[in-house]
């Protein structure tokens, strides 16, 4: 198994995909207009009911047909391979924040 690392994207780069997945998302979200669309949409939200809208639309447009989502160290923790040239299915990651205690800071002060 091959140890190569993969160079850290620049901020143009993050910015180049981000606005890819924004246009992808576009486009599924033009797609729930039409009946097949509104469809592949229902059977894909069936399958990803704890993924958010934006995502399940990003799932029903890139692979309709998908089941489980997870990245690749995922899949290999699981006990699966990825094939060769398997291509990703691109979502946007949750963002988690802790919401800070205004009130705890007033009372320190």
């Amino acid at each position: 198994m091959s140890t190569r690392s993969r160079a850290p994207l620049t901020p143009e780069q993050r910015d180049a995909r981000r606005r890819e997945q924004l246009d992808h998302l576009r486009q599924a979200t033009s797609a729930l207009l039409t009946s097949e669309g509104w469809q592949r949409w229902l059977r894909t939200r069936s399958r990803f009911h704890r993924y958010s809208l934006r995502n399940t639309l990003l799932i029903a447009f890139q692979c309709p047909h998908a089941t489980h989502v997870a990245g690749f160290r995922k899949w290999l923790e699981l006990g699966r391979c990825v094939r060769k040239g398997e291509k990703a299915i691109r979502i946007f990651a949750p963002v988690r924040y802790r919401r800070r205690d205004t009130e705890q800071s007033d009372d320190e002060n």
